[in-house]
């Protein structure tokens, strides 16, 4: 019925088009209610140094951990609202962890017992990172209207030192440093512990989590399990070392 719509509205060459584009799953035919592009993954590096100007908001470009937590909600849902899938954001503890660093230091995870809130709470710098994750989870899996009152479908990518290194070797923040591997590492244990401790609290769809690994000892996926390769029998590790996988030179 739609095919014969479209040939009559726009003839059969977009009709054998658009059925072309189905049966190689660049549309689905539960999204034709919507014409907005289906799933993203965006750099946030605009946001870091424009705001919300390029995607048609008037929020200034992030100072603080604080203003970070809350122009990260809402730079997400702008985006997603374009959306009919999902939206990764891949460099987000990356640049969370910029802006913890910018305020306590580079080495803060070192000293993430020690009291840094100088209200009444007294929360330890642990205690402070952890309720930003808490704002910034909880608000993203919110309903929302511009998604017929669904949360925003989340993506967040986890690292290695080798995969880490392969992306963002070169890269550069706005104040001429360079990403913090050590401290990044902590903070990515530290943001799958609480997340994992807190769905045992609350139902949290997202974010869906990605491991992107390039270890020797890497993992690898078994029924929905994530499991290291060196644990499985001698017969799975020999079946594993013929398959191939690219080395940091070939990304």
């Amino acid at each position: 019925m739609l095919t014969d719509r479209i040939k009559e509205m726009y003839g059969k060459e977009v009709a054998d088009k658009y059925i072309e584009l189905l049966n190689n799953h660049f549309i689905y035919k539960n999204d034709e209610t919507s014409l907005a592009n289906y799933c993203a993954s965006i750099t946030m590096y605009p946001w870091l140094i424009g705001g919300t100007n390029s995607i048609g908001g008037n929020s200034k470009a992030p100072t603080n951990l604080k203003s970070f937590s809350g122009g990260f909600v809402n730079m997400v849902f702008m985006v997603s609202s374009m959306l009919s899938g999902a939206c990764a954001t891949p460099e987000f503890l990356m640049y969370m962890n910029y802006f913890i660093g910018l305020e306590y230091g580079r080495d803060y995870h070192k000293n993430a017992d020690q009291v840094v809130d100088l209200s009444k709470k007294q929360r330890t710098l642990d205690k402070m990172i952890t309720d930003y994750f808490e704002q910034i989870v909880y608000s993203i899996n919110q309903p929302t209207g511009a998604r017929n009152f669904q949360a925003v479908f989340w993506n967040i990518s986890y690292y290695d030192k080798f995969y880490f290194e392969s992306l963002f070797e070169n890269f550069v923040f706005p104040d001429g440093s360079k990403p913090d591997w050590d401290s990044l590492s902590w903070l990515q244990k530290r943001f799958m512990r609480w997340f994992n401790q807190e769905r045992t609290r609350s139902i949290l769809t997202f974010p869906v989590e990605t491991m992107a690994l390039l270890n020797l000892d890497y993992l690898t996926r078994i029924i929905g399990y994530m499991k290291r390769v060196s644990n499985f029998s001698q017969p799975r590790q020999q079946e594993a070392a013929k398959r191939h996988y690219a080395t940091v030179s070939q990304l």
